[in-house]
């Protein structure tokens, strides 16, 4: 997720923006001089040119928050992400399996860590063989 730049998706960093909405054209008073209508215009141009430029920001979130949701599913098996159908956001997928998968107990991580170097690879142990 790192390398493709999407681990703020994981996280919940990387927050869906608002999504945008469609300035209104301008309504012009029947007395409004040329100034007035100029400046309306504008206006709705400078709100339009925003409009586009959050568009592009909102689309670009939604894209690369499937991308995450995608990858995050690819990487494991059928039964887990069966489980995750249901959540909305990928950041929301990554705390439910924090949560089921963490270790809470300061124990069990010991005993944990303690079996990864009870390992042995041949005449190594795993930590030996690594290197």
């Amino acid at each position: 997720m790192d390398g493709q730049l999407l681990w703020g998706y994981l996280t919940g960093e990387q927050i869906c923006p608002p999504c945008p909405v469609l300035p209104t054209p301008p309504t012009y008073p029947p007395d409004a001089d040329d100034h007035t209508k100029t400046a309306l215009l504008e206006a709705f141009e400078a709100q339009r040119e925003s409009y586009q430029y959050d568009l592009e920001v909102y689309e670009t979130w939604l894209h690369e928050e499937k991308s995450a949701k995608a990858i995050l599913l690819a990487s494991m098996e059928v039964d887990l992400a069966w489980f995750l159908r249901g959540l909305a956001a990928s950041h929301l997928m990554w705390d439910h399996l924090c949560h089921s998968y963490e270790i809470h107990n300061e124990a069990m991580y010991l005993a944990i860590v303690e079996e990864a170097q009870s390992l042995h690879q041949l005449d190594s142990i795993v930590e030996d063989f690594h290197h």
